[in-house]
């Protein structure tokens, strides 16, 4: 029996594809006005996170508060961080 793939974060999630989207390419800048750029310091790693797992997580966080809200899942006194008390 041939069953429809998942897709979107329910795929992703159901197919462990998330820690792929979770890699991250680092790039080395060097600091301005250093001295000395033979120093580890004299530079700063800059870590770009794929598109997509941002997206992903941001679309997760969305249905977690909306089920937290919907289903009561909060203690009356614990923040929900919608800005709304």
């Amino acid at each position: 029996m041939n069953l429809p793939k998942q897709t979107g974060c329910n795929g992703a999630l159901a197919n462990n594809h998330f820690h792929r989207w979770r890699e991250a390419t680092t790039v080395i800048c060097a600091k301005i006005g250093k001295p000395d750029y033979s120093v580890p310091k004299a530079y700063r790693p800059i870590a770009l996170l794929n598109c997509l797992g941002k997206i992903l997580e941001k679309l997760m966080a969305t249905r977690l508060a909306y089920l937290s809200e919907t289903h009561s899942l909060l203690h009356h006194d614990q923040d929900d961080g919608n800005g709304q008390q």
